[in-house]
């Protein structure tokens, strides 16, 4: 019998092998005693195998019944929140929240709110059903937080859920959303638990502080504005030198603040870096010290050099002006994460128009930051600037443009030119071990649309890998592509499954040469495999003129 086809499937242990196409059962719930029933399948034995397929995260769509004539986003939708309510409750089987419901039952149902992705055939209809959703994590919410005796876990959750909703609605473009943050940063201010009051006077500083500055526009007092908000920012600094949140709130408003005023908004900048350089959280310390390191490369014109670079044409180009550019940032002793965030982006764009000054800018740059004090970082970005070596060649091979014109195509040149590729890619000096794990992906990924280009890929990675990669490197890539190779290796060979029929005697494979042939791997403790057999009856009764089989494999120990 050859075997066209494989996959196995199921989440408890029992699996479908379709030979030929692929057809999906799912199959869980706890282990059941049954008998094996009557039915035309031939029932044989064989090891248990596990297999997974995880069908949990599959979201069905709601029907909710909507009015056509509702206006944009704005409008109340109270009179449509008990049919969502109900096809939520429907569909997850949980019980429509009130405001006797458990905390448990209200987390679970907002849980379930959240996962809802966008519905409606427009952008319109989209937007009423995502405020419908915004409207009841609002009022489920405002249930949660109303209850008596809630830890301090359940409040900051209901906090963050309300959170949520209020910045779904600014999104929606709701004028109100503003005040509603307020309002919560002042609620959230005055609660019993002190991380979440002061994590409340942050949020209504944040938030007083956006109003502040939308009023300042219309006024024209930006000046004046940005000056009194900068001076209070600074005031958050003391004794929350270790607090992410303080930092990262006050560097948004810092950014926000030069943009509009760069004098007075880049005086907070500094601050921040100064003050929050020497932090007890390594993480913010780097990021502080990053602050510090624009104003260098500001000065150095790498930007410009390299925008310039890049907008001119071949013979206009000066190198010599980008490595000028590159070795002024690289000389500051206090490089660190935005030096390297800027280099990486213009290295790998100058790298995919000049393959040599890209690889010469990388080097310097790799050499450079081996040499930085925080040596953790220095291990990290190195290792970093090294992927980009990949990169520069996956551009300089064109493997993502040969690859698409050989999808578009499907001709043997265009499967030979992204083979060719594919080749010179990995046979690069320069490729690195990452580029052999990433093609392995790809080859992963590939094999069940493009098994014909995945055979002749394979070899091609498994040759080259010998040559650049440690035999550990070469272990690894095997291990990696063994149920890909495995798979290929299936189609036109013959199956061996040592079985018995259910009268004892041994099953004869050979009737079923030439046909297509289904197997049903099943347990007689397995209830969903049990109620599956009248539903492959069906199957087998309608494809039993079309040369097509079905064998049920029972995978019970004592059969």
């Amino acid at each position: 019998m050859a075997i066209l086809n494989s996959t196995s499937l199921c989440r408890r242990q029992t699996g479908l092998l379709l030979l030929a196409s692929i057809f999906f059962y799912g199959c869980s719930g706890d282990e059941e005693k049954a008998q094996s029933p009557e039915s035309k399948f031939q029932v044989v034995e064989s090891n248990n195998h596990d297999h997974d397929h995880d069908h949990e995260h599959d979201v069905e769509p709601l029907t909710v019944p909507t009015n056509p004539n509702t206006p944009a986003i704005n409008q109340p939708t109270t009179a449509q929140a008990p049919n969502l309510l109900q096809a939520v409750a429907t569909q997850t089987n949980l019980p429509v929240p009130t405001k006797d419901s458990s905390v448990d039952a209200l987390q679970q149902f907002i849980s379930a709110l959240i996962q809802i992705p966008p519905q409606g055939q427009t952008q319109q209809q989209q937007i009423q059903f995502g405020m419908l959703i915004t409207n009841e994590l609002q009022n489920l919410s405002t249930m949660l937080l109303d209850k008596e005796g809630l830890n301090e876990i359940e409040r900051r959750y209901g906090y963050s859920i309300k959170q949520t909703a209020i910045t779904r609605l600014q999104q929606f473009g709701n004028p109100k959303a503003l005040s509603l943050k307020l309002a919560l940063a002042n609620a959230m201010a005055s609660d019993e638990f002190e991380d979440i009051a002061k994590e409340g006077k942050l949020l209504a500083f944040v938030t007083t502080t956006q109003k502040r500055l939308s009023e300042a526009r219309g006024q024209g007092d930006v000046v004046t504005t940005v000056t009194a908000i900068s001076k209070e920012a600074i005031t958050w600094i003391e004794g929350n030198e270790a607090d992410a949140g303080v930092f990262t709130s006050l560097q948004q408003i810092g950014l926000h603040l030069s943009q509009m005023d760069p004098e007075n908004g880049n005086v907070l900048l500094d601050t921040l870096g100064k003050r929050f350089s020497d932090s007890s959280d390594i993480n913010i310390a780097r990021s502080a010290r990053a602050i510090l390191e624009q104003p260098l490369i500001d000065k150095s014109g790498l930007l410009e050099s390299a925008r310039d670079y890049s907008a001119s044409s071949e013979a206009t180009r000066d190198p010599a002006a980008m490595l000028a550019s590159l070795a002024t940032v690289l000389a500051n002793p206090g490089r660190g994460l935005n030096t390297f965030e800027k280099l990486a982006l213009i290295i790998r764009s100058i790298g995919e128009q000049d393959t040599d000054l890209g690889f010469r800018m990388l080097d310097q740059t790799i050499e450079s930051y081996k040499q930085i004090t925080d040596k953790e970082l220095s291990i990290e970005l190195v290792a970093s600037l090294q992927q980009l070596s990949d990169e520069i060649l996956f551009a300089k091979f064109k493997i993502e443009d040969t690859f698409r014109f050989y999808i578009q195509v499907q001709t043997s040149q265009g499967k030979q030119d992204f083979i060719s590729a594919v080749t010179s890619l990995l046979e690069h000096e320069r490729t690195s071990p990452a580029a052999f794990e990433v093609m392995g992906i790809n080859i992963v990924d590939l094999v069940d649309q493009h098994p014909e280009l995945v055979k002749d890929l394979l070899p091609v990675v498994l040759k080259t890998s010998q040559e650049k990669l440690s035999p550990e490197q070469q272990a690894d890539l095997k291990t990696q592509l063994s149920r890909t190779v495995n798979r290929l290796n299936l189609v036109g060979s013959t199956i061996s499954i040592p079985a018995r029929s259910m009268d004892g005697t041994p099953f004869d494979w050979t009737v079923l040469n030439g046909k297509v042939v289904v197997i049903d791997f099943w347990a007689t403790w397995c209830g969903p495999c049990i109620a599956a057999i009248p539903h492959l009856e069906e199957l087998q009764n309608k494809y039993s003129d079309q040369n097509v089989s079905f064998i049920g494999f029972s995978i019970d120990a004592d059969r």
